[in-house]
C-alpha cells in the first residue's frame, strides 16, 4: 500500500510540476484536489508509515507555492502597468482630438 501511495505521490508531483510549467490552472487546481485526498488517506490510514513522504510533499507545496504566489503578483503588475498605459493612450487621443 505504501508503494502505491509514494507512487501516486510522485505522479501528482510530476503532473502538478507540468501543469505549473505550461500554465494550466484549471489542471493544477484539479491535481490539488487529488493530492489533498491522497494526503488525507496517508493521515487516516498511517501517517508514520508514510512520515517522509509527507515532508517531501510539504516542501513541495511549499515551493510549488511559492511560485503561483510569483506568477500571481506578476499578472498583477502587468495588469496595473496595461490599465496604466491605457490611461496614457486615452489622455493621449484626448490631447489629439484638441489640436
Amino acid at each position: 500500500m505504501n508503494i502505491q501511495i509514494s507512487s501516486r505521490l510522485a505522479s501528482l508531483k510530476t503532473r502538478m510540476t507540468e501543469a505549473y510549467d505550461s500554465a494550466e490552472w484549471q489542471v493544477l487546481a484539479e491535481l490539488d484536489k487529488e493530492c489533498q485526498l491522497t494526503i488525507k488517506q496517508i493521515i487516516n490510514e498511517n501517517p508514520r508509515a508514510m512520515y517522509d513522504e509527507l515532508r517531501q510533499m510539504l516542501g513541495f507545496y511549499a515551493a510549488i507555492i511559492k511560485q503561483c504566489e510569483q506568477q500571481r503578483d506578476g499578472f498583477a503588475s502587468e495588469a496595473r502597468l496595461l490599465r496604466t498605459n491605457i490611461k496614457h493612450q486615452k489622455t493621449y487621443s484626448q490631447l489629439q482630438t484638441l489640436q
